[in-house]
């Protein structure tokens, strides 16, 4: 699905609830945090957030590797998986003398080039 071309993010962005987070994002070097939204509503905010402020960095911080996965299918089925860059957690502690797995840290090394 194109993100410029997007039914479900239009409606988001109609909203006054949006209109006003929108007007209230930080200026750069600062934080806003965001919650109180169940399943995938949140993702589907930071994907309009992300299509309404075109040139801005948004960053999600999920709790675990499952949520990590789960919010980065919703944002890429919202905005393209072009619009997207997930950091992996590493499958190992870093003091632990265990390889790194090629994918991840091929993974990890993407989303840095992305930024």
């Amino acid at each position: 699905m194109n993100a410029a071309e997007n039914a479900i993010l239009d409606l988001i962005e109609a909203t006054p609830a949006f209109r006003s987070l929108r007007a209230r994002l930080p200026a750069a070097g600062h934080e806003l945090r965001l919650g109180g939204t169940t399943g995938s509503l949140g993702h589907a905010v930071l994907a309009a957030l992300a299509r309404a402020t075109r040139g801005r960095m948004i960053v999600l911080l999920a709790p675990s590797p499952d949520r990590a996965v789960a919010a980065e299918a919703d944002l890429e089925a919202l905005l393209g998986s072009d619009s997207v860059a997930a950091y992996p957690q590493r499958e190992s502690l870093p003091y632990e003398s265990d390889d790194f797995h090629i994918e991840i840290e091929g993974r990890r090394v993407e989303a840095v080039e992305a930024v």
